[in-house]
């Protein structure tokens, strides 16, 4: 992860995210949903994977590592 991508994930994690997380998706989703197809190997899961990491990042960002992704939480 960048370190622009890094300090956006910290600006959600603070809830400072005038338009933050837009940006920090925008500038992530390609890479995201890419290791998610590989992974999976099925598009239409990996869109719904892709979107439900996004909702945790959204939901709980404090608990998501910049290196490592969110933490999975079953």
């Amino acid at each position: 992860m960048t370190t622009n991508s890094t300090r956006m994930l910290r600006q959600v994690a603070r809830r400072d995210v005038d338009g933050v997380f837009a940006s920090f998706y925008d500038q992530t989703r390609a890479r995201v949903f890419g290791m998610v197809t590989r992974v999976l190997s099925d598009p239409g899961y990996s869109e719904e994977t892709t979107q439900d990491i996004y909702l945790q990042v959204w939901r709980t960002p404090d608990s998501s590592n910049p290196v490592r992704g969110p933490r999975c939480v079953g």
